[in-house]
């Protein structure tokens, strides 16, 4: 069937018909006209390129000291993650062992150091203290959040598309670019936050104990 969308003309406030290709078959339905939004096949290829160019942004400069952005908050999850690292290293030097707890008990506890942990794993994969694998890390997470957001798009919009209009929003939005290339909790908070939604819209769908477990372990994180 041939698809129809309409055209109106502000000044002479006439209507002109055109036709559009079946082929184009991601559809809208408004005031009795089915309209064609998006061909199908497309959305796989836009919803790769929106995931893989909000990447590309984050990676920019990645290597840079943490000064862009809350760098007070940065820096106190990088001397969490220096104490945490010197604790752990066979051999390491008494003094600077020293020196990082002593740094680090001048600091207030504000959450459990999750996020610092993991970025010590990286430390010692790579071979030492590399700051840029906490702009990774936080980036990877806040990239696993844009994935809950579409999947919570494509639920609540009942379509790829408002799925890509949030993701895009959330994606590039710029507070979250900085935000989310920061050595601090925002990207693991994000993520856990848009995991217990997903997991609530699962839950209230089903209704089952299951899901009602995921969404309290998720929200409780």
């Amino acid at each position: 069937m041939q698809c129809v969308g309409f055209l109106v003309k502000d000044f002479v406030k006439t209507t002109v018909p055109f036709s559009i290709s079946p082929a184009l078959c991601t559809q809208h339905q408004e005031h009795g006209t089915t309209i064609t939004l998006m061909p199908k096949r497309f959305i796989p290829f836009l919803t790769a390129l929106l995931f893989a160019a909000a990447l590309l942004v984050r990676l920019v400069d990645l290597t840079d000291q943490p000064l862009d952005f809350n760098p007070s908050r940065q820096l106190f999850s990088a001397i969490i993650a220096r104490a945490i690292y010197y604790e752990g290293l066979p051999g390491a030097n008494p003094e600077m062992l020293e020196l990082a707890r002593s740094h680090r008990a001048e600091l207030e506890k504000l959450e459990p150091p999750i996020l610092e942990s993991i970025v010590v794993a990286g430390y010692r994969l790579t071979g030492g203290e590399n700051l840029w694998i906490a702009r990774l890390v936080s980036i990877t997470t806040w990239m696993a959040g844009g994935v809950l957001v579409y999947l919570l798009g494509r639920r609540a919009a009942g379509g790829p598309l408002g799925a890509l209009v949030g993701a895009t929003y959330f994606l590039f939005l710029p507070l979250g670019i900085y935000a989310s290339r920061s050595f601090q909790i925002d990207s693991t908070m994000v993520v856990f936050f848009s995991g217990a939604l997903l997991a609530l819209l699962k839950w209230s769908g089903q209704r089952s104990w299951a899901w009602a477990v995921v969404l309290g372990v998720v929200a409780g994180l």
